[in-house]
Order: C-alpha cells, then structure tokens, then sequence
C-alpha cells in the first residue's frame, strides 16, 4: 500500500505543536520553545508539497521511501507531543510541588524534541531533489441534512418476489428464491424492500435476517433458528452469500426442515454456483436500472431539491455520466453524491471522461475502481478515518459514538478552534462520509446513529488502508513490526496472537470487534496491556476473564479502554484511576462487576463512561466530580437506588441514559443545573419517579434538551414538568413508549415550540393529544403504533395535527394532504 494520509497527519500534528508552542512562552523558562518553533516551521515546510508527493509516489519509489521514513518520523513526534499531555493531565492531578511547571520534565524531554528535529530535518534536507510542488486541499466538506436511502425503479422487481413469497408451499419445508446479481446492482436493497412489505409480515409467523456475507456465523444462526423457528411459518433472508458459504448449508437445510410448510427463504448471492446449489426454484436475476430510473436516483444525489433545472449544461453531462454506469444503483448515486452542490462544469467533465468510468462502460463489472472516485474526491482528514472502519469485518454495525471516539483516541481528530468539542468535530466527519454514500441503513437512534458499510466499500476500504493495519492477520514478527493498529475477528489461537502483541511496542490499536463471550487466559490480557507503551486503543469486549492487571496504569497514553460483557470480572484495579489520558471507558454487560474504582475523579480527561454494576449507590466523589464527562450511560445496574446527589459538577455533560436500573427510584434535583444535557434517555426503569420538586418555585429552570426518550416506566402518570417545559425552546424529539399508566398529556406541551418528531408507542390508557397542537408548527413527522385509543382519536381529530407532513397511526401511514382529500371527498 501506498504511502497516504500524511497530509491530514502532518495537519494535526502541527495543531498540536502550535498548542504547545503557545503553552511553552507563557512558561518563565521556556527552554524548548526554540526547538518547538523550528521544529513547526520544518514540519510547515514539509507539508506544503504533501498532496504532490503522494501523488507522485505511484510512479516514484524513492518519493515513496521518502513518505514512509517521514511517516515514522510523524508517529514518533506524536508520541513524543504525546507525552507532554500526559505530563499536564498528571501534574495537574498529582499537583507536586515545583517552582516551575515544566522544568524537570522539560530537561528530560529536550533530547527527545531534538532528535525529531534532526530526523525531521534529514527529510527536510532530502525534499528539494523531487521537484515537488506546494498544494493545498481543495477538496470540498459538505454533508446533507438527511441521509435517506432513495430507490428507484425496483416496485417490479418487489412484486415479482413477493409474489414468489405468496405461492403455496411445496412438498418440503421451505423454499428458497435466489437472487443473483452483480456487486452494487441493489440485491440488499431489494431483500429489503420486500422483506419490510406489510404482506410478509401477514403471511409469514416470524421473521429473520442474516448478513452471511464474510462470516457466516453458522452455529449462532442454528440455534436461534431451532430455538425460535420451530414449527413455525419462516421468512428468511440471507443476504450476500458467498460460495465460501455453502459449507454450511447442508447443516442449516437440516434444521430449517422443522419449519412449518411454506416457509420461505430468499437468498442474494453475486454467485450462479451458489444460487444453484440453494435454490429451489429458479434463480431471479436482478438487471441493471433503466437509464430514466437511474437519471433520477443520479440528480436526486447530486442536486438539492429543484435546483437541478438551474443547470441544465451540468444535467447534459451527468446523463453521459450515467449512461457509462450500467444502471449499477451503487455507481450512480455514489458519483452524484461526489459531484453534490458542485456547479463547475470542467469537475463534472472530469468525472465523465475518468479511466474508472471507461473501464466499467467495457463491462468489466468490476465497479471497485469507479467507486474509487469517490473516495479520491474525499478531503485527506476524511480519507483517514474511512480507511480505519476496514479493521472492522463485513457486516458490521456501527455505532456513531463509538466509530467518533476511536478517531478521536488515535488523534484522527483536530480542530483549530479551540471551543469546538472533538466529538463534533467526528460527528461532522461522520455525516460527511454519510452523504458520499459511504455508509448504508443508516439509523437515527435518537441519540445515536447505527449504520454499515456494503460490502464492496468495504473492499474499497480494504484496499486504500496502510500497512499498519492488520486485520485477523498473524504476521511474521519483523512484518508485525511496522503494523500499529491490529483487529481480530476471531483468536481461535489465543496463545499465538498473545505472542504476536508480546513484543510490539509501538501498537496503537488492540482491537476484537465482533467475539461473543470468549473466555480468555489472564496471560492473553497481560500481553494485550503490558508491552505496548504507546497503546491508545484497547477493546476487550467480548472477552472474558476475571482481572484486569496493575500494569494497566503504565499503558499512560490509554485513551479509549472497552470491557464490555465481561460477566466474570468483579472489580478493576485502583491502578486504573491513574490513567489520566483516557476518554472513554465502557464497562456495560459487566455484570459481576461488585464496585467501581474509588479514585475516578482523577480520570479528568474521560468524556465517555458506560457502567453495569452491582453497587446500590455509586462512591462519593467520583463521577459526580468529571467535570469532563460528556456521556453517562447506566445499564443494568439492578441494584442502584440513587444517583449522585451532586450531578451540577457535570458541567460538561450532553448525554445521560439510564437503562435497566430497576430499583432506581428518582432523579436528583441537581438535574435542573445540567444547562449542557442535550439528550435524556430512560428504558426500562419501571420504579422511576420523573415528577421532581422545584423547590424554588420562583426560580426560572431554563435546561436545554433536544431529545428526551422513556421506555418501561410503568408507574408513569404525568410527563417531567421540569425537564420538557424547561427545555421548551430547544426539545427537538420526544420519544413516550411502554407507559401503561400515562393517561393524559399536559397542556403545556404545546409550548414545546422546537419540537420536530413525537413519537408513542404502546401507551393503550392514553386517550388523546392536548389542545393547542397547531402550535407545534415545527412538528414534521408525527408517529402513535400500539396505542389504538390515542390513533382513533387523532383520526377524529384531524384539524389538531393537519399541519404535520408526515404521520404513522398504527402501522398506517398518512400524509396529512391525502387524507385530508380522502375525508373530503
């Protein structure tokens, strides 16, 4: 792989060292500010003919040998930069006691700074003989306002296999429909389409989706399938599979034989030999889209509504565009999505008469290097963090504020205004690769955002990715040497991958992002946390054993640690509170954990905390006292009675959830100081009392929350005053479902003017919405399933919310325009 991302490296590194330069004058000695300054205008120097030099290097392998040393001389400034936060964080806990800030760390790190220099300069030195030319990154940042998945041209294609789906069954179990097509042809999005129809769900007793693409998971499908499925009426999908796959078959085809008559199982495959092994009846072979259909998913990508007749030069273009994409759904609405809010016609002309577009209208059918187009036309900050998410296998589900916080741990993400919070900043990122199309079934949680990558991205990914990142790869050791972030989908062979981390020291990444409850040896852990000094990066989850050893206090450049459901573990080690760098810490699914560290508050920098304990009231001092602490999520925490009584020290905090806490019985009033709580998330807290004192009652409570969500509170009877009518201004959703005793809304919630989606779901006693809703003017989608009474009253009552554009009632979908005509006529 080609040496890349150097630019954005180099980028943040020199936001670092500006930092630390400014930092450094305002100290009395200031002895390494001259080192520092000469080392930023080398590093500047550099930077500027970056974007040349990775371009030349394809066919110039000494600018190529010339990129790696730099790239080793970048990885070691940062962690020499590095070290000088982690002295900060420490000092600024520990508080020793010396007259100067900086002096005996600043004469310990003076010969550090100075052989980077050195090193930096040799390159430097070396540059002039390559002719290269400064750039800067033109590339354009844009991102959408909405990340809906548009189809076009497919409701043939539906019906024909829901129809299928309708027959009668044959003389076996089940039948199976195969559905054949080329990479990106839309395969997924069809299974999809017909797997969401209301028909399936009345005609079939269950439902099941499986992603069998790279791992087929054949055991974990076996016994959900013979545990739930038994004897009864299946419709299945299993989506992308591979001849790799068919290994399995004969054993899943046994189990699927005790499924009632008729079921049936529609299987997406790229491959004939697949299609006609599984199938029982002829395979559906899926074409391209017509060139009419493809038009519109193309300008629906590449312009904002109604602008497109603007610009009917660049439509002239992008029908060429289109015509050389071979109605490849993925194709096309990836180029319109590179060429989005872009008017020059030489950049669309670029695009039309591009090698990769050439290739594919001779009907390769290989669109990996079309699809690199895309990726091309990525800003390099992004290019970066679109080549990690390749660590991550086939199939994955990603979660926005995990992907955000590892980005955020490897230094992925910079800003140079200095009030800009990083988890915006890779929220940003993150909706920008969202409107490359980059990313598909995109969710919003309300909270949160879940999405995949289709798996020829994930090719593509796989291909841009550097040399330093390994994925399930037991490398020789002098190559293992170079690689900095490893991923493991499966350690079969605990014992040698343990051998593999033993001696690499510059490991930045320890990852095993999929296992499912993998006991492991205390000396696997060891090898894990006690030799990569380095290491920023650590996710066991899935992974079971019982300690977590000292040693992790010496790992001081932790910035991201992952326990998740390990249910064996009882306590972690005091030593841990002395990582003073770590952002993120995830213990949920940690069931047998018995108590929590008593020095947390010394983990000033940790933004991200996820807890599962058995503890009934957290230690004093702790939480309560990180003032960083941006994302508070309490699961499972059976036994918890009480929360912290002084959460106004949360002066940071955005998101707080509270999930599964059964003996939990209110909310402390300190909640009204949280003025920074965006997000309030409460499932499955069935003793929960939302109703607080004001005390003051002249007091003006000003919060400001966007999404308040609630699930499972079944003593619930009246909506937190508090909370929604503080946050009147600025309530964005609200979420109400499984609240069995809420009867009645307030009036008052027609002054929650900001609002924009209402949603209950399961509250069969409540009877109607309050007066006053044409207030809501805000309110874009309004949706009521499982709570009849509420439905039938908002049918009776039309007028109240004739001015939402969009409704669901009960699995009924209705555009308030067609039923209003409906009704009238």
């Amino acid at each position: 792989m080609a040496e890349s991302f150097l630019f954005s490296f180099s980028t943040n590194l020199l936001i670092k060292l500006s930092s630390l330069v400014s930092k450094e004058q305002s100290l009395s000695s200031g002895t390494l500010e001259p080192d520092l300054r000469k080392l930023e205008a080398t590093l500047s120097t550099i930077k500027a003919v970056l974007l040349d030099a990775e371009e030349k290097q394809a066919h110039n392998q000494e600018i190529r040998f010339w990129l790696w040393k730099l790239k080793y001389v970048l990885y070691d400034a940062e962690d020499v930069l590095d070290e000088f936060e982690c002295e900060a964080s420490r000092r600024q806990v520990e508080k020793p006691k010396v007259t100067s800030f900086f002096s005996n760390f600043q004469f310990k790190m003076s010969p550090k700074i100075k052989e980077i220099r050195k090193r930096l300069d040799e390159v430097e030195g070396s540059m002039s003989k390559f002719n290269l030319s400064e750039r800067t990154d033109v590339r354009r940042v844009f991102s959408r306002s909405s990340f809906e998945d548009n189809v076009f041209g497919r409701e043939g294609d539906k019906e024909n296999i829901v129809n299928l789906l309708m027959q009668p069954g044959e003389m076996e179990s089940f039948s199976v429909i195969p559905i054949v097509g080329i990479r990106g042809i839309g395969k997924r999005t069809l299974a999809k389409m017909v797997y969401n129809d209301e028909r399936v769900d009345k005609n079939f007793e269950l439902k099941m989706w499986v992603c069998a693409s790279d791992e087929f998971e054949v055991s974990k499908l076996m016994k959900e399938v013979s545990t739930s499925a038994n004897g009864k009426k299946l419709f299945m999908v299993l989506n992308d599979v591979g001849s790799e796959s068919l290994v399995h078959w004969n054993d899943l085809r046994e189990i699927l034989m005790d499924c009632a008559r008729g079921s049936k199982i529609v299987v997406t495959t790229n491959s004939n030999q697949v299609a006609l092994t599984m199938g029982t009846v002829p395979a559906y072979v899926l074409k391209g889209l017509s060139h009419e259909d493809s038009m519109l998913l193309f300008v629906k990508r590449a312009f904002r509504d109604g602008v497109e007749k603007n610009y009917p030069n660049l439509i002239k273009i992008g029908d060429e565009i289109v015509k050389n994409c071979g109605g490849i759904p993925l194709v096309v609405k990836t180029l319109g999505s590179v060429l989005y809010q872009n008017t020059y016609k030489h950049e669309w002309m670029l695009i039309k008469d591009s090698q990769e577009l050439r290739l594919l209208e001779r009907g390769t059918g290989d669109i990996l290097p079309t699809l690199k187009l895309c990726y091309d036309h990525l800003p390099c900050h992004l290019q970066r963090c679109f080549a990690y998410c390749s660590l991550f296998p086939k199939g994955y589900r990603f979660t926005s504020d995990y992907l955000v916080h590892y980005w955020m741990a490897l230094g992925f993400l910079a800003s140079s205004n200095e009030t800009e919070e990083l988890e915006d900043v890779g929220l940003r990122y993150l909706k920008e690769l969202f409107s490359r199309c980059l990313f598909q079934d995109i969710e919003d949680n309300g909270y949160c955002f879940t999405f995949k990558m289709h798996d020829v991205v994930h090719d593509l990914a796989t291909s841009v990715t550097p040399r330093e990142c390994s994925r399930d790869s037991l490398a020789p050791k002098h190559i293992a040497q170079i690689v900095r972030h490893f991923s493991f989908v499966d350690i079969q062979h605990s014992e040698k991958v343990a051998e593999l981390l033993k001696n690499l020291r510059a490991t930045r990444t320890i990852l095993f992002p999929s296992l499912q409850s993998k006991n492991v040896t205390q000396s696997f852990v060891s090898s894990c946390v006690s030799n990569s000094r380095y290491l920023r990066m650590l996710c066991l989850n899935g992974l079971r054993f019982e300690e977590l050893p000292d040693s992790v206090s010496s790992v001081k450049h932790l910035r991201f640690l992952d326990l998740c459901s390990n249910s064996v573990i009882e306590e972690l080690p005091e030593s841990i509170s002395k990582l003073y760098m770590l952002q993120t810490l995830r213990l949920c699914g940690c069931s047998g954990l018995k108590k929590l560290p008593s020095n947390m508050q010394n983990m000033i920098n940790l933004k991200y905390l996820e807890i599962t304990t058995k503890e009934r009231r957290l230690p004093q001092n702790g939480i309560e006292c990180l003032s960083s602490l941006r994302h508070l999520h309490l699961s499972d925490c059976h036994h918890l009675v009480t929360l912290p009584d002084k959460m106004q020290s949360l002066s940071s905090l955005n998101t707080l959830i509270l999930q599964g806490c059964y003996s939990l019985i209110s909310l402390p009033c300190s909640i009204k100081h949280l003025k920074r709580l965006e997000k309030l998330v409460i499932y499955n807290c069935p003793e929960l009392n939302l109703k607080m004192d004001l005390q003051d009652k002249e007091e003006e409570h000003c919060l400001n929350v966007k999404v308040f969500m609630i699930n499972g509170l079944l003593e619930l009877v009246d909506l937190p005053q508090l909370i929604l009518q503080g946050s009147a201004k600025t309530l964005e959703y609200m979420k109400i479902e499984a609240c069995p005793s809420l009867k009645a809304l307030p009036e008052w919630l027609a002054n929650l003017t900001a609002l924009q989606k209402l949603e209950f779901g399961s509250c069969p006693e409540l009877s109607c919405l309050p007066n006053g809703m044409n207030k809501l003017t805000s309110l874009k989608e309004l949706k009521i399933q499982n709570s009849p009474i509420l439905s039938e009253s908002c049918r009776q009552n039309w007028k109240k919310i004739s001015h939402v554009k969009e409704i669901h009632l009960d699995s009924a979908i209705a555009s308030s325009k067609l039923y209003n005509y409906l009704i009238n006529e």
